[in-house]
């Protein structure tokens, strides 16, 4: 009886460790997208704030850029927000958004209140976009070259993050500009 107590007792721990371990690595990661390094799909999204505007792939064609998925009920995108305004300022690359499932009056409520780091921001009411591109969760990001997707990272953006993963690459697309 002691042993299968013991045993019992060890499965629990290692299922949590086991969630754990997960649940980090889940956080922050790349994906292995089939998209990179292939072209952004063609999109128009109404855009945030004029909605007789759109947010395009055209937006993205014509340089370096970072692409974030989000949605305002998202905590790891609050959580992302102040390193993106930060991140914004130093205006080493222009960061454009999309809202994914959510509502115009939300986003803009959460972006009056947070700041806005982004250029320009399209509006994927359904999904659809997320789809095309294969979005598995919120924040995630994409670094956009010339309108190729170079990099995709699924999690909150730390300054870690940044230094360790688009930086090189944002310095390496740069140099064959």
């Amino acid at each position: 009886m002691q042993l299968v107590k013991s045993l019992l007792y060890m499965t629990v721990i290692l299922i949590f460790f086991y969630l754990l371990y997960c649940i980090q690595h889940a956080s922050s990661q790349e994906s292995a997208t089939e998209q990179l390094n292939k072209r952004l799909p063609n999109f128009q999204l109404p855009d945030l704030w004029q909605p007789d505007l759109s947010l395009t792939q055209n937006d993205l064609n014509d340089k370096i850029s970072l692409l974030v998925i989000w949605a305002s009920w998202c905590g790891a995108c609050k959580y992302e927000h102040d390193f993106l305004m930060e991140l914004s300022q130093t205006r080493i690359i222009p960061i454009y958004s999309i809202i994914y499932n959510d509502n115009r009056r939300d986003a803009q409520a959460w972006l009056n209140g947070a700041g806005n780091p982004f250029i320009k921001t399209g509006i994927d009411y359904d999904g659809a976009m997320g789809r095309l591109l294969q979005v598995r969760g919120t924040p995630t990001l994409f670094l956009i070259d010339k309108g190729i997707i170079r990099y995709e990272f699924l999690g909150a953006l730390t300054q870690d993050s940044w230094e360790k993963s688009f930086l090189p690459l944002i310095r390496q697309y740069n140099q064959r500009q």
